[in-house]
């Protein structure tokens, strides 16, 4: 109201708005907003179609319910303009259900369409893109609906590209939707991605097969690899395709150990292929069949033999050239270099032998191949023995007599050469009285004792003479006893010894009773013709050169081994001992190989020249030896059974000199025998015996293989002495008190011949002092009467 007092005396105000179109709805409602102002809701009638409606509504102000008195200014025009638009739409949403971004590789299909959703209610839409290269499955759709969004590969090209799809709806709304494509080069699918060789180097190593492909693609390819040692066959061709992967480490002479390298393959538009290949050579091997070999025979003594040695190299067949070190003088070889590989190359080395010293010589020689970038070498160890060269006689000391009843004037004796040759050689005697006839290998010994001396001993050396290289220095001594007396009764001495033993050439005993001194009697005298004094402290058992030279005796109270000269009589040097002795324990002489040497008791073999230690030999409680002290028997006592056991010995000039011993046989029990006391070997080593307390004879024993032979004929209770005469008859003596005899001679046979009676009633021949003279005509031995007893015996 403008002008209020146009309304200040009335008593009500009636307001209408009249629409005669229809515009509004017939109900108006009025709302008071201030004494001076109200306002009127107009509301449009819902029949109202779409479209704009202008007119004009009459606004009345009134007095009264008829309006028939207006207040000033009514009826008022009201100009109306209403539009009527549809109802509104809600927003179109387009949703892909992946990623709209792909990377091919050439070759392969393209990946599946993306489903793309569309919600556009009561509308239709368009979709559209602006690459050629996007696959659309349609260009228009309705409501909520889908489509997708492919690839056509074809139309692609390399690298990476962009494009838009756009959806646009019936309302005039729009939705892009960015898409990208990576088109790769074609790349090669292959079946490894590492190759690894594992080989000796120089052998043979196979071949890698490699499958390799390019998606559906048949394309041109090569292949080329970085180092010269690795190879593929063929080098091209159209995929797919199979390959040989090689390796040969001899291009670029590659060492052992660990080799890397590519093999890289290509194809127009594709991408290249790297395949890493890793070699691990291990270092090849040369191997000799025997790291050290020995020519010349376990003894020095086969100049002619040779060794065969062969080197292999495990590359199979592939074989590479080998050589050997620098020989030494006395060493040859078949060959000294060649080409070796798994089958082997071999090598005969033989002695030159006149370049080759005597003793042992060694070298060491390398052997040496080149197997690509590889040195490998192997020491091959050679020994070459060479022995001196001897001519040996079968025995070295000859006992021989003359006396007016009887005498023994010839003895036969062999020569041989240690290498088992056969040399030309002379023999001659420094003494006229002596001549010596060779028949073969054999010499017979003649003693003329018209010219000598009466009641003396005379000696002659017999000494040989060969080709240049064949020792010589063995002489064979010989002394001839020549009596005016011809033994005719058994003398019995009152006298107690517990050693006796005769000498091998001279008619000598010498006896020792446990004291420090050796007494010497003359056997065919019968009486003490020397005293070997102050010797040691207590005397053992006794032993005598072969060739008579020398005494060996225990000093038991010492512990040493006393050597007496017995040319002099006297004492020439003492050894001592590795173990202690007593006095039952034996001592031996023997010559293997023409070496003199002394076994004891302590199971050591003493070098007669120097008292040094050989080595061992074992020991027995009684020992016998064969002439040339090759074969050594041992016998032990007190024990139940009885054993027995044969060594071979042998020496020879090598490794500065060398002692072999080794067991031969043994055997218990020999013809049920126990308590073993004394045991004899003839000369030629030919007959072997032994005595023991049971049974009642002694036994001949095979010295091959100790088995038993037969039983001596004569004999009784208790045997405790048996020995082989230098005439070969064989002597078996008992401990028999109360027996008629108590020492009987057989023959070489084993027939008995004769009898003897040493002891007196109730007393006894002692162990093991039964003695023969050298030249087998006399006995000596030892009772508990106390009797040294002097028996002739006899041709």
């Amino acid at each position: 109201m403008n002008t209020p007092s146009d309304f200040q005396n009335a008593n009500s105000v009636f307001a209408y708005v009249i629409d005669t179109t229809g515009v509004i709805l017939p109900e108006v409602r009025f709302s008071q907003l201030s004494a001076s102002s109200y306002s009127i809701l107009l509301q449009t009638a819902p029949t109202l179609p779409i479209g704009k409606h202008t007119g004009t509504f009459s606004v009345k102000v009134c007095k009264d319910a008829a309006c028939t008195q207006h207040f000033p200014g009514s009826p008022m025009q009201l100009p109306y303009a209403i539009t009527v638009v549809p109802i509104p739409l809600s927003p179109m949403t387009v949703a892909p259900l992946g990623r709209l971004s792909a990377t091919i590789s050439a070759g392969n299909p393209a990946p599946a369409p993306v489903t793309v959703n569309v919600n556009a209610k009561s509308r239709t839409w368009t979709v559209s893109t602006n690459a050629a290269w996007i696959k659309l499955s349609t260009a228009a759709g309705s409501g909520v609906s889908s489509f997708t969004v492919g690839y056509d590969v074809s139309a692609l090209a390399l690298g990476v590209q962009t494009g838009t799809v756009v959806v646009t709806s019936s309302d005039g709304q729009i939705a892009s939707l960015p898409v990208s494509a990576e088109l790769l080069p074609a790349a090669f699918s292959i079946d490894h991605g590492q190759i690894t060789f594992n080989g000796i180097n120089g052998a043979p190593i196979a071949a890698a097969p490699v499958n390799f492909t390019v998606a559906n693609l048949a394309t041109n390819w090569k292949a080329a690899a970085s180092a010269a040692w690795l190879g593929v066959t063929p080098t091209s061709g159209t995929t797919p395709a199979l390959a040989s992967v090689y390796v040969d480490p001899a291009n670029g002479k590659l060492a052992s150990g660990r080799h890397d390298a590519t093999l890289t393959i290509t194809a127009p538009n594709v991408s290249d292929s790297k395949v890493p290949v890793t070699l691990y050579l291990t270092k090849a091997t040369l191997t000799p069949s025997f790291d050290s070999i020995t020519i010349g025979g376990p003894y020095g003594r086969s100049p002619a033999s040779t060794a065969s040695l062969t080197l292999n190299l495990n590359t199979m067949a592939n074989a590479y050239p080998w050589s050997f070190s620098a020989l030494p003088a006395w060493l040859g070889a078949s060959t000294t270099s060649g080409t070796v590989n798994q089958a082997g190359s071999s090598i005969v080395f033989s002695q030159i032998g006149a370049s080759q010293p005597i003793g042992t010589s060694t070298t060491t020689l390398i052997a040496s191949t080149q197997v690509n970038g590889d040195t490998i070498s192997v020491p091959v160890t050679i020994t070459a023995q060479r022995d001196t060269r001897k001519l040996l006689f079968s025995e070295v000391g000859v006992g021989l007599s003359s006396t007016p009843g009887w005498s023994r004037l010839s003895r036969k004796v062999t020569v041989r050469d240690n290498f088992g040759l056969a040399p030309a050689w002379t023999a001659s005697s420094d003494k006229a009285w002596l001549t010596v006839q060779r028949s073969g290998n054999a010499l017979t010994l003649t003693a003329d004792p018209s010219t000598l001396p009466i009641d003396a001993t005379s000696y002659a050396t017999v000494s040989l003479a060969s080709e240049n290289g064949i020792q010589t220095s063995e002489q064979l001594h010989v002394a001839i006893w020549k009596g005016s007396v011809t033994p005719a009764v058994t003398t019995k001495l009152t006298k107690t010894y517990s050693h006796l033993k005769t000498d091998p050439i001279r008619p000598l005993l010498y006896a020792n009773n446990g004291a420090s001194n050796i007494d010497v009697y003359n056997i065919y005298s019968a009486t003490q013709v020397g005293t070997i004094s102050n010797l040691g402290g207590a005397m053992g058992d006794m032993t005598i050169s072969p060739n008579g030279q020398h005494l060996y005796t225990y000093d038991t109270a010492n512990r040493n081994i006393i050597v007496v000269d017995l040319a002099t009589l006297t004492k020439k040097n003492s050894w001592p001992l590795a173990a202690a002795v007593d006095q039952s324990s034996a001592l031996l002489a023997l010559r293997p190989n023409g070496v003199e040497i002394v076994a004891a008791a302590d199971g050591k073999a003493y070098v007669a020249s120097t008292g040094a230690v050989a080595g061992m030999i074992g020991n027995g409680d009684s020992m016998a030896a064969s002439s040339d002290g090759s074969r050594l028997y041992l016998q032990d006592s007190g024990n139940s059974p009885a054993s027995v056991s044969a060594i071979a010995v042998d020496y020879a000039d090598i490794g500065g000199g060398a002692l072999f011993s080794a067991s031969a046989a043994s055997a218990g029990f020999i013809n049920g025998a126990s308590n073993g006391q004394d045991i004899a070997v003839s000369a030629d080593g030919m007959r072997l015996y032994v005595a023991s307390g049971a049974p009642y004879r002694c036994s001949s024993v095979k010295p091959s293989d100790l088995s038993f032979i037969g039983s001596l004929s004569g004999g009784d209770t208790y045997p405790n002495n048996v020995e082989v005469g230098s005439d070969d008859r064989v002597y078996c003596g008992i401990s028999g008190a109360y027996s008629s005899a108590d020492v009987w001679v057989h023959d070489a046979n084993s027939a008995l011949l004769k009898s003897f009676k040493f002891a007196g009633y109730a007393k006894n021949l002692l162990t093991r002092t039964l003695g023969i003279s050298a030249d087998g005509l006399m006995m000596v031995g030892q009772t508990d009467d106390p009797l040294l007893v002097f028996v002739p015996v006899g041709p």
